[in-house]
């Protein structure tokens, strides 16, 4: 997707009610049937850069201490979990918090990045 477009959720909320949502604008619209509720955003968005739409409902913000969805994919199989493992200890071991103001050298960081990698072959 390039910069020059939007997503557009475009869903029907209720029998007789469409909605279509803009989130990067925050602009949205209703209507009695799909093809309204385009044609009322298309109104108020005017063509100020092209949209793919979406038909679906756009996906709900994630909640306090809510899982996210990509670890359980992370830690499916044993090649993921050895690398999640990895990736997490590299980035104790690199961040800011942890060594300071010190800078890595191109050799250092290629090194995490191999070490990265083996793990998860």
């Amino acid at each position: 997707m390039s910069e020059e477009t939007g997503i557009l959720y475009l869903w029907q909320s209720a029998p007789r009610v469409w909605q279509a949502h803009h989130p990067s604008t925050g602009l949205g619209s209703t209507g009695i049937d799909r093809d309204e509720a385009l044609r009322h955003f298309s109104a108020i968005f005017n063509d100020r850069q092209s949209v793919r739409i979406i038909d679906s409902a756009p996906p709900r913000p994630r909640r306090e201490g809510e899982p996210i969805v990509a670890e359980a994919a992370v830690t499916a199989d044993e090649k993921h979990r050895r690398g999640y493992a990895v990736y997490r200890e590299l980035l104790k071991a690199h961040h800011p918090d942890a060594c300071g103001k010190r800078t890595f050298t191109g050799d250092e960081i290629t090194a995490a990045l191999i070490r990265l990698w083996q793990a998860t072959q």
